[in-house]
């Protein structure tokens, strides 16, 4: 059976979330078929992605099995491993938390929180609404990663810019000639900051991306899913290299 490609991968542990979808989120047996095919279909496209040259058919396929009573749904992709999550994450929130505007962060999303699946949790217990803090210590580095952004965007006004024509004279966009690939410079001082050049780039692709910059000794703070205070590393020439899903935040002194 063909299966027509659609943007996006998920994979979860069904396990321990089917639970909480049948009682919580999915009342409609119909409903949570198809959500179980989508996902099979995601599979399928982030094979695709990572084997753009095997052209064979790839499939969803669904098993019925009357006398034991069971359905079974298979698909020929591959899932998400959580450091992909883990990278995506990470991208995500260099968005959120470098754009102008005032960025909203939800409760518990530094230490990778999660809900069980369930979308809109407003009437459901505290077994589902409830922190884990045994979180932060699983995924520490995501939560120092995000503190690394705050302390970022507080220390520099140029991220911080308060009007629309403030953002318009100092915001430069960059032509990566990539649609996985966004890349911006905030010029001239932006905000006053103390920072006179800086470059943010945002990798989606699952692949390392080059991307053509002014030429300067470009001193980089966030660089493959780490952040720091200080120059994690110096790039120079006509183009800089950008690790798969990730961002990059470098600046000219």
């Amino acid at each position: 059976m063909a299966i027509e490609m659609e943007k996006g991968s998920v994979s979860i542990d069904a396990q321990n979330i089917m639970p909480v979808i049948k009682r919580w989120l999915y009342s409609d047996k119909d409903i949570f078929l198809r959500e179980v095919v989508s996902n099979g279909c995601d599979a399928i496209t982030k094979y695709r992605m990572t084997n753009p040259d095997d052209e064979s058919e790839m499939s969803v396929m669904v098993t019925v099995d009357k006398e034991n009573k069971t359905l079974t749904i298979s698909d020929t992709g591959i899932g998400m491993t959580e450091e992909e999550l883990v990278r995506f994450d990470k991208l995500a929130q260099t968005v959120v938390l470098t754009a102008q505007g005032i960025p909203s962060l939800f409760a518990g999303e530094e230490m990778l929180r999660t809900k069980g699946g369930v979308s809109n949790s407003h009437d459901s217990p505290d077994r589902v609404n409830r922190i884990d803090w045994s979180f932060k210590a699983d995924h520490k580095d995501v939560f120092d990663y995000y503190r690394g952004l705050i302390a970022l965007r507080r220390t520099h006004p140029a991220f911080r810019l308060a009007t629309a024509a403030e953002i318009e004279r100092h915001l430069r966009f960059l032509d990566t000639g990539d649609t996985h690939v966004v890349a911006y410079m905030l010029v001239d001082h932006a905000g006053d900051d103390p920072w006179r050049e800086i470059l943010v780039v945002y990798n989606g692709a699952r692949a390392e991306k080059r991307v053509r910059i002014p030429p300067g000794d470009w001193h980089a703070v966030c660089l493959d899913g780490r952040i720091a205070s200080e120059a994690l590393a110096v790039f120079s020439g006509d183009s800089v290299p950008v690790p798969a899903s990730s961002a990059l935040i470098a600046y000219l002194p």
